[in-house]
């Protein structure tokens, strides 16, 4: 029921009719002589209400539209003072033209002095011009937000197909000579993909599992690589009751593998630091340079450090501190950041 309530208010024309139904009640509660409003304060409500309509769809409708902007600020300014005066000439036809001749039994005039009236039209001036603008700032706030749930929802949905490609080579060339450790290997993808289906939906999830997905990313990656390469995922501290965005982490380490470890050097090398401390969060990546074969082939260009830097500017504003070092033999990444 409230939302179905809720849902009708959305509509602009039930807004307009609330408005004005209230505005109704406090014209002819302010004008009424006794304590209750009668029939006939309603009527002069609703008589007295023909120039405010009048004033507030002129303002709403072509002087907001139009005029309203740092450009021609003055002009609106005018344009609302003729507005006024053009709605103190309905009001004068109304009560002197309009009402008389209507075949009714009321005979109303407008005993209201001018200087009220400029008063009570130049509050429904800016009372409309106020609800306007809210109405566009709320607009825009929720355009706003999802254009960046949108962005957000691509930048982390993104995955590297290669990366999946190379692992079914790995588990298939592994299951020719060690099929004891296929299944483990399998489950090992199987919570990979898992993470991206399912975790990657929400806003935050728990960095226990962030961790988990990246131990899985680099033990699979460990399968393809020569026996003496050196590869570790150093932990500190405690991960429990810290929450952090999916998929945050992981494209650093994924761009060690990509563009590091893999070369023709005989010390290929991937160090890899996660440091917790209260609610801040530290991690490096440190990488031989060299190449391999996945930056081949532009298309295959995974997440990417730009989107990363995106993203932790998005989630992350005045939380986080990034650098990263990039020289001929090594290729080094620093994350500071404050999770909640």
């Amino acid at each position: 029921m409230i939302r179905r309530i809720t849902g009708l208010y959305r509509h602009s024309w039930i807004q307009h009719l609330f408005f004005w139904g209230a505005s109704l009640y406090f014209i002819g509660s302010y004008f009424s002589i006794s304590n209750a409003i009668g029939e006939i304060d309603i009527i002069y409500s609703a008589c007295f209400h023909i120039s405010l309509v009048t004033l507030v769809y002129i303002n709403l409708r072509v002087l907001i539209p139009r005029l309203l902007s740092r450009k021609t600020a003055f002009l609106y300014i005018v344009f609302s003072m003729l507005t006024i005066a053009l709605a103190l000439l309905v009001h004068e036809l109304t009560f002197e033209l309009l009402i008389p001749a209507l075949p009714w039994e009321y005979y109303m005039v407008s005993f209201t002095d001018p200087w009220v009236l400029v008063t009570i039209f130049s509050c429904y001036l800016v009372l409309s011009m106020l609800i306007k603008l809210s109405k566009s700032w709320f607009r825009l706030q929720q355009l706003e937000a999802e254009q960046k749930d949108m962005e957000l929802r691509s930048l982390r949905f993104q995955i590297n197909p290669h990366f999946l490609l190379n692992s079914l080579n790995s588990l298939y060339g592994l299951s020719l000579s060690d099929t004891e450790e296929v299944s483990k290997y399998i489950m090992r993808l199987s919570n990979i993909l898992k993470h991206i289906l399912y975790e990657t939906r929400k806003e935050k999830i728990p960095l226990s599992q962030e961790v988990s997905y990246i131990r899985d990313f680099i033990e699979l990656h460990k399968i393809r690589l020569p026996r003496n390469t050196d590869i570790t995922f150093d932990l500190q501290g405690v991960t429990d009751h810290l929450y952090i965005a999916p998929m945050l982490i992981i494209p650093f380490i994924e761009n060690a593998f990509k563009h590091g470890i893999g070369g023709d050097s005989d010390q290929n090398y991937a160090h890899f630091t996660l440091n917790i401390a209260g609610t801040r969060l530290e991690f490096s990546a440190k990488n031989n340079r060299g190449f391999v074969d996945e930056i081949k082939n532009e298309e295959y260009n995974g997440i990417g450090l730009e989107n990363v830097k995106r993203r932790l500017a998005l989630l992350y504003p005045s939380k986080h501190e990034l650098r990263v070092s990039d020289n001929s033999r090594e290729f080094a990444v620093y994350l500071k950041l404050k999770l909640t």
